[in-house]
């Protein structure tokens, strides 16, 4: 099938040579004919240049650009962006794979509605291939279409997703945040808000779950709590739209969480750890986000959780010995 719609893959890759040709292959399968794939080879040094200038040469779609090692993932998909020549654009990530009805079903989704983000299934696995429902359609409907205003909101609490297939010119106009370890948690909810329309269908996104994730490891500390700076981007947006009061608690709240989990996870992998260096690092990014919490408690509703937030939001000691109440707080 083709039609006057054309789609850009944008997948960005960085020594992904054991998974690549399952994600590639799930693009060249695709019932809809009328695609590009651009890749960014993100200065590979396994086979990943060789495997993806094979497919090229095999498939005039597949438009491989190679450039030097770049330091976020971010960074790599900001390469391809300018090179995409299609009216929509998917995001695959190299690990990853999609149905063979994917396109089909955005393009039809597409012309009947008139949408310009369309959102598949999400379906996780592990490399067992155990697999699991993450995303079926809006809260298991696909015939409802929201605003982007309405789609911003349920991204937060991750009622919505960001692996999604959006108008090329959305993509070039936002572009990925570069200034945070995993910057798309902030820049895909800002292309979801853009949109008029986003529909759902019963396509499949595959995400792959990696448990050897190079995250677990403590030296990566400081580029994850980077991605603590994804929630002060989305308060500032937040404002800057004018969106509800709940939507703006709620990232406040899950700025807290995600501070506690991170520091539990740390202490956890430090006690092994004898870099000084490391740890003083660490704590002063804790500190940067404790205090971007702090300042902005104002927005949470008075309840339980507010008065729990306020007692440990008064010093950064006292927050650190509240974090043993974690299992309360989740409860609450």
């Amino acid at each position: 099938m083709t039609g006057k719609i054309k789609f850009s893959f944008l997948m960005p890759c960085w020594n992904g040579e054991k998974y690549l040709r399952e994600a590639v292959d799930s693009v060249i399968t695709q019932t809809y004919e009328n695609w590009e794939l651009i890749f960014v080879d993100n200065g590979s040094t396994d086979s990943t240049g060789k495997i993806i200038d094979e497919y090229a040469r095999k498939d005039f779609r597949i438009r491989p650009i190679h450039i030097g090692h770049l330091d976020t993932v971010s960074k790599s998909r900001n390469a391809g962006v300018d090179s995409l020549t299609g009216d929509y654009t998917q995001l695959l990530d190299s690990d990853d794979y999609v149905s063979p009805d994917l396109l089909e079903k955005c393009y039809n989704r597409i012309m009947d509605d008139g949408c310009d983000i369309v959102l598949s299934d999400v379906i996780t696995f592990d490399n067992q291939k155990k697999f699991k429902n993450m995303f079926t359609g809006f809260l298991g409907e696909y015939d409802k279409t929201l605003d982007g205003r309405a789609a911003f909101k349920y991204s937060i609490d991750w009622q919505v997703h960001g692996w999604m297939c959006a108008k090329s010119e959305i993509v070039k106009k936002v572009r990925f945040d570069t200034s945070n370890f995993i910057g798309d948690e902030f820049s895909t909810r800002v292309m979801l808000s853009s949109g008029q329309k986003i529909g759902f269908v019963d396509s499949v996104y595959y995400y792959r779950y990696n448990p050897l994730s190079t995250g677990k490891n403590p030296k990566n500390f400081i580029k994850k709590m980077t991605m603590i700076n994804n929630y002060s981007k989305l308060y500032d947006y937040s404002l800057s739209t004018n969106c509800d009061l709940c939507v703006i608690s709620k990232i406040i709240i899950d700025c807290y969480a995600m501070l506690i989990t991170f520091y539990i996870q740390y202490v956890n992998c430090i006690k092994s750890e004898s870099d000084v260096e490391l740890k003083r690092k660490v704590n002063f990014f804790f500190k940067e986000a404790f205090h971007l919490c702090n300042h902005n408690r104002r927005f949470l509703p008075f309840n339980k959780q507010k008065l729990f937030l306020i007692f440990s939001f008064d010093s950064f000691h006292l927050f650190r010995i509240y974090l043993y109440a974690f299992k309360f707080l989740k409860k609450l």
